[in-house]
């Protein structure tokens, strides 16, 4: 509505829009100059997309996945852009970077213009930048490198490949311990507590090889019987190559044998020889010396049995008696011999005993009987005997029983110096002791019954 005092348009109250109908409408007081009027909409500000974070490939933000200390929530796995290198950080790991801070990032990056291997050692693939560069873990964490096969220096056996950090401080390479190949996969893994640059070396030393360990067995044989004679060859270099190991005998080349081995391998070489001839002799394999003596063929062991002894030949029931023989090998080769004791012609009991060419050994028995008599002992050819008595039946003198006393009268004759007498008094007294003794003798043994 135009206001004509002050000669601007007003608002008219209550106006509104039926859009259904397309018309405006509100309610005025008084007649006056009225027109449709819209108020402009601003245009909306333009939508600018937000760009998604940046990061650089090889790179693993794990912000989300550590606590403020710096621990590591779950197991986490940062892979370089090329899939060449994994690092491995268990769960429960802490991992600060060089100022002590808690690690955003992981990041796996190939260098350019790595550190120079050392002598006779080859880069295998690239060196990489693990990172952040001076992070330090309490536990260790895993570098794993996936390599080329065909990146492998000739001769160098893959399972002596290994992994290396370059130390800033030093100025060198330093080798991790642990290392594991699985050459089927061409991988290689090892543990660190802190990042640096990584890189997988090859070893390129000349072969060379040492024998050690000389072996001969046995060292005294018969004539005719085979020696086994051994040695350790190693290849103390990284690459493989081949060797011929010779044995000689008395100075003579006597055998040889081709081994090829890689770079730190050994391998055990064995020969066998025979001599016609007794005597003693030398054998060496590349510096390495030993020596085996040959003698004539051996007699077999052959026993034979000597000096039966039995103590003691006389024992009363329940005694013991031991019995000894001494048995001897009369060959010249060990052998075994069972020693088989007999009484009154019955084996009572056997020995196993064992020995060496010309030795000697005594064996002993012990035996006990209860009956009484005599008894034969024979082992092999040896024969003797004991002899085994009841025990003597002995009256103690307190169980004698003087029944009677006898008041026995003597008179003493003055002899009569006859020529050619008969004395006749000594008889008298023998027969008077024999009759008390027997007197004696039954009563105690009425008092038994």
């Amino acid at each position: 509505m135009w206001d004509v005092a002050t000669g601007v348009w007003k608002l008219v109250p209550d106006s509104g829009v039926n859009t259904g109908e397309n018309y405006i409408y509100g309610t005025v007081d008084h007649l006056s100059e009225f027109g449709g009027f819209g108020r402009p909409i601003p245009a909306p500000a333009p939508v600018i997309p937000i760009p998604p974070s940046i990061v650089e490939p090889g790179v693993t933000d794990v912000t989300a996945k550590r606590t403020a200390t710096g621990m590591f929530t779950e197991t986490i796995l940062a892979v370089s852009d090329d899939e060449k290198v994994g690092i491995t950080i268990g769960e429960g790991v802490t991992g600060l970077n060089a100022i002590g801070m808690p690690i955003n990032e992981i990041s796996a990056v190939p260098m350019r213009i790595p550190p120079a291997a050392p002598t006779e050692t080859n880069i295998i693939g690239l060196a990489y930048n693990i990172g952040p560069d001076g992070a330090q873990f309490d536990e260790a964490v895993t570098i794993c490198f996936t390599y080329e096969s065909a990146g492998v220096p000739a001769g160098v056996s893959e399972e002596n490949l290994i992994i290396a950090f370059w130390d800033a401080d030093a100025a060198a390479w330093v080798e991790l311990d642990s290392i594991t190949v699985n050459t089927a996969a061409h991988t290689i893994c090892g543990q660190t507590t802190h990042f640096t640059t990584f890189a997988v070396f090859a070893h390129t030393s000349p072969a060379s090889f040492t024998v050690s360990q000389l072996s001969v067995s046995p060292v005294t044989v018969n004539v005719g019987q085979q020696v086994s004679i051994s040695a350790v060859v190693t290849n103390t270099g990284d690459l493989e190559s081949t060797y011929t190991v010779i044995l000689n005998v008395q100075d003579a080349t006597a055998g040889s044998e081709q081994v090829t081995l890689a770079g730190g391998a050994s391998q055990t070489v064995t020969f066998t020889t025979s001599k016609s001839t007794a005597g003693t002799y030398s054998v060496s394999i590349d510096g390495q010396s030993g020596s085996f003596t040959v003698r004539e063929s051996l007699a077999p062991a052959k026993f034979s049995v000597s000096s039966l002894t039995v103590s003691p030949t006389a024992v009363e029931t329940g005694g013991q008696v031991t019995i000894s023989i001494l048995v001897s090998n009369t060959g010249d080769q060990q052998g075994s011999y069972d020693v088989q004791l007999k009484i009154d012609g019955q084996a009572v009991e056997t020995l196993s005993i064992t020995l060496t060419g010309g030795d000697s050994q005594t064996v002993t028995f012990t035996t006990t009987q209860d009956t009484a008599g005599t008894y034969s002992v024979t082992i092999a050819t040896e024969s003797g005997s004991f002899t085994v008595t009841k025990p003597a039946v002995v009256i103690p003198p307190e169980e004698v029983e003087v029944v009677e006393e006898v008041e026995v009268e003597a008179a003493v004759v003055e002899p009569i110096e006859e020529e050619a007498s008969f004395v006749w008094w000594p008889y008298a007294a023998a027969a008077a002791t024999v009759i008390v003794g027997a007197l004696a003798l039954v009563m105690y043994r009425r008092r038994q019954m």
